[in-house]
């Protein structure tokens, strides 16, 4: 095989190969301004640009949640009930902009919760099960 023939087919199989490579590798292209629910749930929503995710989750009698603000996310609440304002929210975070805010849930029951800033655009809900 002359020179330029080899050069030729390596160059060939590097190509192919990388083109096979990338094929085979799974990219992520999510990021914090695209909240996509799923996978299994860890105990922990993140607070975002104007979401929660993920932001309906079932959990078991006995376990917390914590919600975590996302870098550059804005002032968020975590308040339990609807919106604009619930009587007597059992969780009502402050204002925040970064943090972590947490709640153990030792009732069954469906607690829906929002964001005072946002409203109902910005909303989610915690299902306890027995």
């Amino acid at each position: 095989m002359t020179y330029h023939a080899a050069r030729h087919f390596l160059t060939r199989f590097v190509c192919i190969f990388a083109v096979c490579a990338a094929a085979a590798i799974p990219i992520s292209c999510d990021d914090d301004d695209d909240p996509v629910d799923g996978g299994p749930f860890d105990g922990t929503i993140d607070v975002g640009a104007n979401f929660f995710r993920p932001s309906s989750v079932t959990i078991s009698q006995g376990d917390s949640v914590t919600w975590v603000w996302l870098g550059g996310a804005g002032a968020h609440t975590v308040t339990e009930g609807a919106p604009p304002n619930p009587p007597s929210p059992l969780f009502d975070s402050p204002q925040m902009s970064s943090g972590t805010f947490g709640y153990r849930f030792n009732v069954a029951g469906t607690y829906p919760y929002f964001c005072r800033v946002h409203g109902a655009s910005m909303s989610g809900t915690v299902t306890v099960e027995p």
